[in-house]
């Protein structure tokens, strides 16, 4: 995605969404994580707070992966 950085690395992160409830996604749908910055690098706590312009980019991520598996890199039909 332009502007957006991204790294496509197996990770035992990917392990810790799965002890998080996602065992029940079936085989082929392996997991996916889309990070964005906490403020202060606080996470996993009621302090976490996250930019809105983070969040919208993560959005965006997400949308562009869904239209991309979908094969519709563009988003039209």
């Amino acid at each position: 995605m332009v502007g957006t950085s991204f790294l496509f690395s197996p990770s035992p992160l990917t392990g810790h969404f799965l002890n998080k409830g996602a065992r029940t996604v079936p085989k082929p749908f392996p997991p996916g994580m889309i990070f964005v910055p906490s403020k202060g690098g606080i996470s996993h706590n009621g302090l976490e707070d996250t930019e809105e312009l983070h969040l919208i980019a993560g959005a965006r991520v997400l949308l562009q992966t869904l239209l991309d598996l979908a094969g519709q890199p563009d988003g039209k039909q």
